[in-house]
């Protein structure tokens, strides 16, 4: 190899990955900090918010976190938090720690009864768990926005579920556009409720 072009430094030279933006209720969230150190405000056009009372985002950030495998530990005892695990996943659990919603307590109290693990060809990954829908099991799924959003019938929007209409997926698509010419990484976050466990791990079922 003779030439190495490359716009993802910091993920090269150090291995981490920090979320910058979230896209909730059709508002672009702006997340400060860098790497898997979980402190930073959140702000919506230069107005910090209180990301721990937004429903919504609790929502998004949690299930991001839940549907992860990576942990933050002080690996070298110096103080520092370290990822164990992929980088975009150390980076989902980070920002959910961020908004108050520590990944251990997110795990202890809605446990991972089954999953579907990532793969290249479905690009998804998802996950089940106990106890955060009352009497019922919620499977949250990440993966390329593209990918989830042709799979999805309905959107979460200000505490309710609706039909996600032509508009709407238009609007979610170009948003996904936006983020991607600021050369971020665009991750979608979907849920699905259960009253019981299902029995099927076909991804095509479940997903």
């Amino acid at each position: 190899t003779t030439v190495i072009c490359s716009d993802k430094t910091g993920t090269l030279t150090q291995n981490e990955m920090t979320v910058k933006k979230l896209f909730v209720n059709y508002k672009v969230i702006d997340v400060d900090g860098v790497g898997y150190k979980p402190v930073g405000d959140f702000s919506i056009d230069g107005k910090v918010i209180d990301a721990s009372k937004d429903e919504d985002i609790r929502f998004l950030v949690s299930g991001a976190s839940l549907n992860s495998d990576a942990k933050l530990k002080d690996e070298d005892g110096d103080g520092e938090l370290d990822i164990v695990g992929d980088p975009t996943e150390g980076a989902l659990v980070t920002v959910a720690e961020k908004a108050g919603f520590a990944s251990n307590k997110l795990n202890a109290d809605f446990p991972r009864v089954k999953e579907i693990p990532f793969d290249s060809d479905r690009k998804m990954m998802t996950t089940f768990h106990e106890n955060y829908l009352p009497g019922k099991i919620i499977a949250f799924t990440k993966g390329a926005p593209d990918v989830i959003l042709d799979r999805c019938s309905h959107i979460y929007l200000d505490g309710k579920v609706v039909e996600l209409d032509s508009e709407k997926r238009y609007t979610l698509s170009e948003q996904n556009s936006n983020f991607a010419k600021q050369a971020l990484r665009v991750l979608a976050v979907a849920f699905k409720q259960y009253d019981s466990i299902p029995e099927s791990s076909d991804p095509e079922v479940i997903e």
